[in-house]
């Protein structure tokens, strides 16, 4: 009888040992991001003093021990997006220190999301939730959960994942315009991305296998959709970003399972070269990392995780490259204090010590990448002079040929332009009015009825050791405008020296009917000119414009049509009438004094000799030239 009781007491073990081995096995965490061996090679990094690994992980552990179960302003009201950010941070600090009390800290204020809601009451797990609140707070959760799951009691492990399993439930009920209308919105990566990182952080995938194919197929699509292989969204490049986060984490977070299916996808977009021909590689202070504005985007963006994130996916050869311009741009080569650098909104120093390579050794970018950037899908065509410091110039020009239905604000023939640190030539961003644009307006608009068709045209994209040239038509925005055909001529040339760039506009218009045409641009940014100051003047009988920012200057000519009358302010504009006209403006960027111009001959004839250059245009080729 004893014998008969301890044979099943011991098949009892037994099966109690195979059930727990096999979830073990099924559930073994941390399963996203943090193996065993990348929490050896960071904290190997994290001891190199000066290190990027080691002030990025001081930053982030001194904000989660001075914030700790409060991270948010009392006066802010986005007090459970700091307390998922703080979840994250604080996991994360927990399994690089081996500290029971980052775990609980990181549970604590989980709880508190829901016991303590505070003004937003952004849950993940309620229907009423903005969706993209319920995103952001709900990949707090999810991260915490998988990076603090041996340091919680079971009781804490249920809690956070009922949370989780409730909100997953929800998003199968949940519905936003900009989710059921187009998949090239940034609600498609922010929203779909982040559910699925709370869906494979919990093992809830094998439960929820329709839904992980769907979400899937619509990340896909969402990419396809959205971007150009350059990286390049009609939504900005700010949005890109933002939604970028949510969409890189669900890539790499459905690789670490074994699926690279997104990770194919998502080699096709190049975002970091993207970014190294839109952005400064200056902080101008915590907030206002500048890129070149396009789109809804503002000119300044936050970089919450986006960045770093991106180290992952540059192909290996380039990371170099990339890396070089990430040290300037927020990395340890950028000035300020290392709590203002590494991605640190959002407490994004997560990503920075998870994707930044440990053994990385940069170089300069300028003789791989050249001088320019182009996505012919999407269009949009980046320059930019050198790679050195914050007077580096960066210009681009806008075709627009997306035309989906996430947010758009029509930027056919658009220009942007940054140089010796200030952002000259900025663009609408969320904001409507016509002299908002940095573009050509007819009879005061800046376009005219409903969208239909592409937007602009791609007509010459050409770059070279100097530069490059574009042509891009107006397409259908100028088609609303009565405008039978615009192509906006670029030159982008620099030649003159690592200070300077000529730039030279000519646009041609096809009309049957006579209209007001003004050369647009937009001063400083969306907001404002940013302490630009405009005067005008006169050489040789032509009206020029002179544009002061902080450490350089836009010096222009209006070479034709001679009668055309300058308005200075913000915008800066330049005033004509016609019907088929043409408008020829030549730019010379650069710092120090503004040389005087000569000018020889009339019209589409004339000659602007400058700096010991000559601008002039070939009729026979179509082109502005720049010679010696």
């Amino acid at each position: 009888m004893q014998t008969k009781r301890v044979i099943r007491l011991v098949l009892s073990l037994s099966l109690c040992l195979l059930v727990s081995g096999n979830l073990s096995a099924a559930e073994k965490h941390p399963r996203l991001f943090l193996t065993d061996q990348k929490v050896a090679e960071i904290k190997k990094a994290i001891g190199v003093e000066g290190s990027h690994h080691a002030e990025a992980f001081g930053a982030l552990k001194s904000w989660v021990d001075t914030k700790g179960r409060q991270p948010h302003d009392p006066k802010s009201k986005n007090w459970n997006y700091e307390r998922a950010f703080m979840g994250r941070g604080a996991a994360f600090v927990h399994v690089i220190t081996g500290e029971k009390k980052y775990a609980e800290l990181a549970f604590a204020v989980l709880k508190d999301v829901h016991d303590k809601p505070g003004p937003d009451k952004r849950l993940p797990d309620q229907l009423k939730t903005y969706g993209l609140a319920k995103a952001t707070v709900g990949e707090g959760f999810a991260l915490a959960y998988d990076w603090c799951y041996h340091a919680w009691s079971q009781a804490q492990r249920d809690y956070i994942k009922n949370v989780l399993k409730r909100s997953l439930d929800i998003w199968l009920k949940y519905g936003h315009s900009q989710l059921s209308v187009s998949r090239g919105s940034n609600w498609a990566a922010v929203c779909r991305g982040a559910e699925l990182v709370m869906m494979l952080a919990s093992y809830e995938e094998g439960d929820r296998a329709k839904r992980l194919k769907y979400l899937v197929g619509q990340l896909q699509q969402h990419m396809a959709i959205a971007y150009g292989p350059g990286g390049l969204s009609q939504e900005g490049i700010g949005y890109t970003g933002y939604g970028g986060i949510y969409l890189l984490e669900a890539c790499y977070a459905l690789a670490e399972t074994g699926d690279d299916t997104l990770i194919k996808q998502l080699d096709k977009h190049a975002f970091w070269k993207l970014q190294m021909f839109s952005g400064t590689s200056l902080v101008t202070d915590q907030l206002k990392r500048r890129y070149l504005q396009q789109g809804v985007s503002g000119s300044a963006i936050n970089d919450e995780g986006w960045a770093s994130l991106t180290l992952r996916s540059v192909p290996k050869d380039q990371r170099p490259y990339f890396g070089w311009y990430y040290d300037r741009h927020m990395g340890k080569l950028a000035p300020g204090k290392p709590s203002d650098k590494y991605d640190n909104q959002r407490a994004a120093w997560v990503w920075a010590l998870l994707c930044y390579p440990t053994d990385l050794e940069t170089a300069n970018p300028a003789k791989t990448l050249g001088h320019a950037h182009f996505d012919y899908k999407t269009g949009g065509f980046f320059f930019r002079n050198r790679w050195q410091d914050q007077n580096d110039i960066l210009f681009a020009v806008f075709s627009d040929l997306a035309n989906h239905k996430a947010w758009d604000k029509r930027e056919a023939t658009g220009i942007r332009l940054i140089a010796h640190g200030t952002p000259f030539f900025g663009g609408p961003s969320k904001y409507s009015g016509a002299g908002l644009h940095s573009r050509l307006l007819v009879d005061g608009k800046a376009n005219g009825g409903k969208k239909s068709g592409k937007n602009g045209q791609n007509v010459v994209a050409e770059s070279n050791s100097a530069g490059g040239y574009v042509i891009v038509g107006g397409g259908s925005t100028y088609k609303s405008l009565a405008v039978d055909d615009l192509q906006r001529h670029v030159l982008v040339d620099f030649s003159l020296g690592k200070d300077a760039a000529v730039l030279s506009t000519l646009d041609r218009v096809k009309s049957s009917k006579t209209h007001a045409y003004t050369w647009n641009v937009n001063l400083g940014d969306d907001k404002g000119d940013g302490g630009i100051k405009v005067a005008a003047g006169s050489e040789a009988g032509r009206q020029t414009f002179l544009l002061k920012g902080k450490n350089g200057w836009v010096k222009g000519w209006v070479l034709h049509p001679a009668d055309a009358r300058i308005k200075t302010g913000d915008p800066l504009q330049i005033e004509t009438k016609g019907a088929d006209t043409d408008i020829w403006i030549a730019m010379l960027v650069g710092n120090g004094t503004p040389p005087k111009g000569a000018i020889t001959g009339e019209g589409l004839a004339s000659v602007l000799k400058i700096a010991g250059q000559t601008i002039r245009f070939d009729e026979t080729k179509n082109r502005i030239r720049l010679e010696k």
